[in-house]
């Protein structure tokens, strides 16, 4: 008996759970759209005496135009003997921008990439050799007032990316949650020790 009183208040918390647990997803997703987000990773390959980074900038986000922004690809400070031997900027498809892409000319330790348009889902690829190989850093600069944040591909991100995914496997959870709890409470009542 007091089996069944406790899963007859397991509603009342159950639905409070997943009800704030799902607003907390769903805010979180809508905050994250509205921000100024352009995602970047770096992948790096080392040959015997150069490397080549690959560094893709994406806007995740499904409003906002990015225009006009200036992407510094640097050697680090603290790394005397490394220079910029090469430069090349690519749009990923859908995105083109003709007279932006490719060959860029390095000025020895830095190279700035012109990036004149970022529409929502656009990608980037801006690729640069290194002789000694060495990671460079990733500086940006926009002549736009608005605010725009570039930021490491991390969990913000990947729920932007997978923000269908991310709620579909919240409702499978939700509803795995209520099934268990059918089951238990179908389990626990009279007429079930009855039959038993």
């Amino acid at each position: 008996m007091n089996r069944l009183l406790a899963l007859d208040k397991l509603p009342a918390l159950l639905a409070i759970a997943l009800g704030l647990a799902g607003w907390g997803l769903a805010h979180t997703i809508d905050q994250l759209l509205a921000a100024p987000l352009i995602e970047y990773k770096q992948e790096q390959g080392t040959g015997n005496d150069q490397s080549v980074t690959v560094t893709t900038l994406t806007n995740i986000t499904r409003a906002t135009a990015f225009r006009n922004l200036q992407v510094a690809i640097l050697i680090p400070d603290n790394i005397a003997e490394a220079t910029i031997d090469s430069a090349r900027m690519r749009y990923v498809p859908p995105g083109w921008k003709d007279r932006s892409e490719g060959a860029i000319h390095p000025i020895g330790r830095a190279v700035t990439f012109p990036v004149r348009e970022l529409q929502p889902g656009w990608s980037v690829e801006l690729t640069v050799a290194v002789s000694p190989p060495v990671r460079p850093q990733v500086r940006f600069n926009t002549d736009s007032s608005a605010a725009v944040a570039l930021v490491h591909r991390n969990f913000a991100t990947w729920l932007l990316r997978h923000q269908g995914w991310a709620l579909l496997g919240f409702l499978t959870f939700a509803l795995g949650v209520i099934v268990w709890y059918v089951h238990a409470l179908l389990r626990a009542s009279p007429s079930a020790k009855a039959r038993a």
